[in-house]
């Protein structure tokens, strides 16, 4: 599943500075269709997982035209992502929640994805003979099972300790 992830240079200012810096470094956010929602079965194909169904379109494979619902939409709007990074360790660092800034951050990713597919921006179009048999021309929305799939998780680490000499990488350890 594609990271999102952002660097930024940081001038040493102590060691608090450095507790936050190791705070903002320990956080993952991933977005798509993950665990539980994607191994349901897909209405549309009792065969198959939702997390399947998906990743037929995502990557175009079992007779399946490639519809990147995933990989095009994160790449046209990665700046925007990176740039939204940013902001949110500034607010980190002028002391709001870690948690609930990046947490916003897969709320709002999460909300365009879905927003992507419910809104026809999904290339190619459906041929004529397949709207004709859904009623509709929006791709991946027949049940809606893969839009309502898609969500974020969030991994935060906890700190142990850091140090001036210790550095931020080695007081990280996974929750």
């Amino acid at each position: 599943m594609p990271k999102l992830r952002t660097k930024m240079q940081v001038e040493d200012r102590g060691p608090g500075f450095q507790q936050l810096i190791a705070d903002l470094a320990g956080a993952e956010l991933t977005v798509g269709v993950h665990g539980e929602e994607g191994a349901r079965q897909h209405p549309d194909a009792p065969e198959m997982t939702v997390a399947e169904v998906m990743a037929m379109h995502e990557l175009g494979i079992g007779g399946q035209k490639e519809r990147s619902w995933l990989r095009k939409f994160l790449d046209t709007n990665e700046q925007r992502y990176v740039d939204m990074a940013k902001r949110a360790m500034q607010d980190i660092l002028r002391g709001a929640s870690r948690k609930k800034a990046t947490e916003h951050i897969g709320y709002v990713i999460t909300d365009e994805m879905r927003g992507n597919i419910v809104d026809g921006k999904i290339q190619p179009a459906l041929a004529p003979s397949t709207v004709e048999k859904k009623g509709h021309a929006t791709p991946l929305l027949a049940s809606a099972a893969g839009v309502n799939a898609i969500t974020f998780r969030l991994k935060l680490r906890q700190i142990k300790s850091v140090s001036r000499e210790g550095g931020a990488r080695e007081a990280l350890r996974k929750k």
